[in-house]
């Protein structure tokens, strides 16, 4: 898994840290991925059952973890999570495409 480490909003470089220290550079506007989204951490969640993003409006989003009345858990999104979402939702991404740099052979 990896994190958005920095941005650099000024020459467009985000830097990827890899949860082994691995870090990876990327820029996004050299390399046209101006529409990459960053992953709201206060709304976004994982429905860990159908390893979906949802968006959620909670009053407390501080909250790690959340169970809903059907039973779902659902537990904050990180970048990666995101994007590995996005590679199947929405495979023309720019978060698709980056995530597919980062993760190759990802299948």
């Amino acid at each position: 898994m990896y994190t958005v480490h920095a941005f650099n909003p000024t020459d467009g470089e985000i830097i990827f840290k890899f949860d082994n220290g691995r870090i990876h550079s990327i820029n996004i506007y050299k390399s046209n991925f101006t529409k990459y989204e960053n992953v709201n951490t206060f709304h976004h969640f994982v429905d860990t059952r159908s390893k979906s993003i949802v968006y959620l409006n909670l009053d407390n989003c501080s909250k790690t973890f959340t169970l809903d009345d059907k039973g779902i858990l659902y537990r904050k999104a990180n970048q990666y999570d995101y994007d590995k979402w996005m590679t199947k939702e929405y495979p023309n991404s720019d978060n698709a495409k980056i995530f597919n740099i980062l993760i190759p052979n990802n299948k």
